[in-house]
C-alpha cells in the first residue's frame, strides 16, 4: 500500500486513523472522481469495512508520493 497522509478534518466523523487504515487495505479497487470535482487534482473514493465490519467511506486525493485523506465516515450516515 501506498504511504498515506490523513488531515485533521478527515477525522471530523470521529473514524479513527487505525480504522482507515484497515479500510485501505481491505477495500476493492476505488472509484476515481468526475473531472473537475477536485479542481484539476485526481480524487478516489474507497468503500471498505474496518475489524468490526463498519463499513466506511473514504475520499483520498492522489499526491506525487503518497494519498491525502480528506474524508472518512461511516456509509451508514449517508443521506440518500
Amino acid at each position: 500500500m501506498r504511504e498515506v497522509e490523513i488531515i485533521r478534518s478527515a477525522r471530523k466523523h470521529r473514524v479513527a486513523v487505525e480504522q482507515i487504515l484497515e479500510v485501505l487495505n481491505n477495500a476493492g479497487e476505488p472509484v476515481k472522481s468526475e473531472p473537475g470535482q477536485h479542481a484539476g487534482e485526481i480524487a478516489y473514493s474507497f468503500i471498505g469495512t474496518d475489524r468490526q465490519g463498519e463499513e466506511i467511506e473514504i475520499v483520498a486525493i492522489e499526491q506525487p508520493r503518497w494519498l491525502l485523506i480528506i474524508h472518512a465516515m461511516p456509509t451508514r450516515w449517508r443521506n440518500t
